[in-house]
């Protein structure tokens, strides 16, 4: 899968605006103690949070739409079956998230990617 050059340009600044908020958020400023610390306009720092969060809207919709369902084994047979299992998991605040062993590459990465909002 190819991504144009335009693409990757725009997903880097969308990077460096969600960065921007994140750091706003970290440092307990006001919008407009932040803006003003920047020498940003409120409406500029509003039109780029407006950005980030369509554009993390449509990926949660992309997200969405890929979604597929697996069969659970019975309890039963999930008892019977019981041996270690490597995994990785993820905390972030309340959230625990675990991913089993051979999950591919593409799913770890869309989950990192869902977690950071």
């Amino acid at each position: 899968m190819s991504v144009s050059l335009s693409v990757l340009k725009r997903n880097a600044k969308l990077q460096g605006w969600y960065e921007d908020i994140e750091e706003r958020k970290s440092l307990n400023m006001s919008i407009e103690e932040w803006c003003k610390s920047r020498g940003y306009a409120k409406s500029t720092y509003y039109f780029r949070q407006r950005k980030v969060l369509l554009a993390l809207e449509e990926q949660l919709n992309k997200k969405e739409a890929s979604v597929e369902f697996a069969a659970l084994p019975a309890p039963e047979e999930a008892r019977s079956q019981a041996r270690p299992e490597n995994k990785i998991v993820l905390r972030r605040g309340e959230l625990i998230l675990e991913i089993p062993d051979g999950t591919s590459r593409e799913t770890i990465q869309a989950i990192l990617d869902a977690m950071k909002c």
